[in-house]
């Protein structure tokens, strides 16, 4: 599925399994944390971190998605130093003025890797509030 959300589609190959036809293949890179890093205008207006949500018992590391019990979250977070250049990268790379881009921090490497950039991201609460603030803002100024 190459428009997807939510981790739909995805299908895991373990070693020495055989590879089925696909139109897409990712290699999973292994990470200490990952990002979502809001986009608009040239400007970063909000980091998220993927926590595991409180409780719930389904705790897939592989696929960071909501039914396998990860959540969005701003607080205690601590961002890896560029994390913001590199979204800001990212989004000029594809010729974007907004986007959510994923991230992720792999520690042994001391790296971070731009996963895609959600051109459609499902947003919520503060980062609803951020992004109207920015939009009110280009157009008044």
């Amino acid at each position: 599925m190459l428009c997807s959300h939510s981790g739909r589609g995805i299908v895991l190959v373990e070693p020495n399994q055989e590879i089925p036809y696909a139109k897409l293949y990712v290699q999973y890179k292994k990470k200490k944390h990952e990002y979502r890093v809001h986009v608009f205008q040239q400007e970063v207006i909000d980091i998220t971190q993927k926590k595991r949500k409180l409780g719930h018992e389904n705790r897939d590391n592989q696929i960071r998605n909501h039914s396998n019990g990860w959540i969005f979250a701003r607080d205690e977070i601590n961002p890896p130093n560029g994390i913001g250049i590199l979204a800001l990268s990212a989004c000029n790379a594809l010729g974007l003025h907004s986007g959510a881009v994923d991230i992720i921090w792999n520690e042994h490497e001391n790296k971070c890797y731009v996963l895609e950039v959600n051109t459609a991201p499902g947003i919520e609460g503060t980062t609803c509030k951020n992004y109207t603030n920015k939009i009110i803002e280009s157009l008044t100024a």
